[in-house]
């Protein structure tokens, strides 16, 4: 639920911006160097979320993928995430980085982590993403989306990936005291299948 709410809320924010992004679903768009050797998951292909199709050049791709990190997990409160902000989000920046760098570099594409924390802390990448795509500039006063909170392109882009990501929690927390409190079986819960939503990036 966390990781399909920040997804909207980047190809949303990126919509904004006038930029091509569509989200990969079943592509291939890393052809045969996308199959991943796993014996627990044999033939899994290895896709990214969502893809900026020939955005530097034609056959050169931005490919994006989220995932929501969590500052109150072990491994980031072992690496300072009590007393320092984005730690989390560095941590999995890195970690998509070593999945797709190598895929992207043989298609000639570039990747880039969509890695937002739980409260709102963008990873480097995410960062610079909406940088790039967004640029500088005031969004247009005459807009049907111009805010008086967002009076800037970038500052428009990150509150809509960050808003995304902070209300999927909630959404989540909700659902969660549901279950809890109030008793409702998890088939219940809108867009839960068999095995629940998908999230936690």
């Amino acid at each position: 639920m966390r990781h399909d709410g920040l997804q909207r809320g980047v190809q949303m924010a990126l919509q904004f911006s006038q930029t091509t992004v569509l989200p990969i679903r079943g592509q291939n768009w890393f052809g045969s160097a996308g199959f991943v050797a796993s014996s627990a998951r044999p033939g899994s292909y290895r896709r990214g979320d969502l893809i900026l199709p020939h955005y530097r050049a034609t056959g050169s791709h931005v490919v994006v993928d989220v995932a929501v990190g969590d500052p109150c997990g072990s491994v980031a409160l072992a690496a300072g995430s009590d007393v320092r902000g984005g730690v989390a989000a560095a941590s999995k920046q890195s970690s998509k980085h070593r999945k797709y760098d190598s895929l992207c570099d043989q298609i000639g594409s570039e990747f880039r982590a969509g890695v937002v924390e739980r409260f709102g802390a963008c990873c480097d990448d995410m960062q610079g993403l909406i940088r790039m795509v967004a640029g500088d500039g005031e969004c247009d006063a005459g807009s049907v989306e111009w805010s008086p909170t967002a009076t800037s392109r970038i500052t428009r882009a990150a509150q809509c990936v960050v808003f995304s990501t902070v209300m999927a929690e909630a959404r989540m927390v909700r659902d969660v005291m549901d279950l809890d409190v109030y008793g409702r079986e998890r088939a219940a819960l809108p867009g839960a299948g068999p095995r629940g939503t998908r999230g936690g990036g």
